[in-house]
């Protein structure tokens, strides 16, 4: 629905405005993980994304693997895996060996992310 598009840009656009800001996000990340609707957390995971770009920083991958392994929600399990790109984009050689396990996965948004 129209409400629906507008959560969504809203949560986007709050992860734009983290971009590599690291610690100063972990606030506003924490938030919006812990909410019950599904778009906020989604929102997260690129927060998580953008704010962690290209540091290859374990606790963002540790934290992005565990939602996209545990969370309800596949658009949000496929944006975990999508931003475990985001943050491993200087190492581009690690990226294989950490989604390997997820491209076996059994849900169809997760392998596709991967």
């Amino acid at each position: 629905t129209q409400h629906e598009k507008i959560i969504r840009g809203c949560a986007l656009a709050l992860a734009m405005t983290m971009f590599r800001r690291e610690e100063e996000a972990e606030s506003l990340i924490q938030q919006m993980l812990l909410d019950k609707d599904p778009i906020l957390r989604y929102g997260a995971c690129f927060c998580i994304a953008l704010a962690y770009v290209g540091t290859s920083q374990n606790a963002a991958i540790r934290r992005l693997l565990h939602i996209s392994v545990s969370d309800v929600s596949d658009d949000v399990r496929r944006a975990a895996v999508m931003s475990l790109g985001f943050v491993l984009c200087n190492v581009p050689d690690q990226l294989p060996g950490v989604v390997k396990l997820l491209s076996e996965s059994y849900n169809p948004h997760v392998r596709y992310a991967a």
